[in-house]
């Protein structure tokens, strides 16, 4: 029988019939056999599962974490008192006093006469009804246009004797700057006073002081901002909305509880 060592003496590989395998390839038999040894196939198995930890440390596990954030903090609606985002540039005395000079150019009716009415419309699913042009609208009108105040009494001991309404105003994205609201009564007498604003950051409005107008700030991304209208009597009534770049009114009715 053939020697099946080899010319430097290790021992070869035989076949099943015993005869000698030629050494050009290591068989199947000689690639496994390292595994065979019981310390080797845990020292594998061991290597395998620290891949696998990697694998999901690198790459699958902060989607999961992300995932797990998005549903522990989703992000909560905007409170319509609740002051947008404010620009990086905060406009200077003369911007303001720019806005505020500008002439008022409301309408005037007759005592009597119907109030040029407007009706209320959806600017947005997440607002009520609301009036204006664009790109600013206030929100809080009754679909015909009319405004249901409340009287002097229901705004609390302390107060002056204006009543009023809650008004959310609105502007459309891509609008940005500072924006002055006024206005008056345009078939009588009377004024409009505000709450709110960049000049009352109070949790109780009620007993705030009353502003002749009212001055607000804006980002460029849509927003809102919560305020008081305030009035003594109710008529027809406009406000006139001026920012840098338009000046829009609005008309509206208003009635007041008894």
């Amino acid at each position: 029988m053939p020697d099946p060592t080899d010319r430097n003496g290790n021992q070869g590989e035989t076949g099943p019939d015993g005869a000698p395998q030629r050494s050009g390839a290591p068989s199947l038999a000689r690639l496994l056999r390292p595994l065979q040894h019981p310390m080797r196939r845990i020292a594998v198995a061991a290597c395998l599962l620290l891949l696998l930890l990697l694998a999901l440390v690198t790459g699958a596990l902060p989607p999961f974490q992300r995932s797990a954030r998005s549903l522990a903090s989703p992000t909560a609606p905007a409170r319509p008192s609740e002051t947008p985002t404010q620009p990086t540039v905060t406009p200077g005395p003369e911007v303001w006093a720019s806005l505020e000079q500008r002439p008022f150019h409301l309408p005037t009716l007759a005592p009597g006469a119907a109030c040029p009415l407007i009706p209320a419309r959806h600017i947005s699913p997440q607002y009520g009804l609301a009036l204006g042009a664009g790109p600013m609208y206030a929100v809080g009108f009754d679909p015909d246009g009319t405004l249901s105040a409340a009287n002097a009494a229901q705004f609390g001991a302390g107060t002056s004797a204006w009543g009023g309404a809650n008004l959310l105003w609105v502007i459309t994205s891509g609008n940005s700057g500072p924006v002055v609201i006024r206005g008056r009564q345009i078939d009588g007498p009377n004024g409009l006073r505000f709450n709110g604003g960049l000049d009352q950051d109070y949790e109780d409005w009620n007993a705030a002081p009353l502003l002749p107008e009212l001055r607000l700030l804006w980002s460029d991304q849509a927003g809102s901002w919560g305020s008081y209208v305030r009035l003594q009597a109710p008529g027809c009534y406009a406000m006139q909305i001026d920012g840098v770049s338009f000046s829009e009114v609005i008309v509206f009715q208003a009635v007041m509880d008894a």
